[in-house]
């Protein structure tokens, strides 16, 4: 198998996961653990699809594409994760992007990713 067609693969997989889940389960009645399930598909999918679609057009090093993978798919997931719990205003955006964003400039400046 080419490397293009498992990255398509396993976009596909995650991206059915993801709405198989939403539309089979009832939040009401799922355990606490699982509830947490898909927001990790979430980042998955959004880390994926930049790293292996947005980011391969340009030249940038792999240490590189993973922090802005990283940075991008973290943002959502986080906005998504206090909309759920209905605690997402204007104030908590700028807090949650002024985090990423300094998280981000420091995994940058750290050297264990190779």
């Amino acid at each position: 198998m080419t490397r293009l067609y498992k990255q398509n693969v396993i976009t596909i997989v995650l991206t059915g996961v993801l709405i198989l889940f939403l539309a089979l389960t009832d939040p009401g009645r799922l355990p606490l653990p699982l509830l947490i399930v898909p927001f990790l598909v979430l980042f998955s999918l959004v880390y994926v699809v930049i790293k292996w679609y947005v980011l391969a057009r340009f030249r940038v090093t792999r240490k590189r594409k993973v922090i802005a993978s990283g940075v991008v798919a973290t943002m959502p997931t986080l906005l998504l994760m206090f909309q759920s719990i209905h605690q997402l205003n204007s104030k908590d955006v700028v807090v949650v992007v002024a985090l990423v964003c300094a998280t981000g400039f420091y995994v940058a400046k750290a050297d264990f990713i190779n």
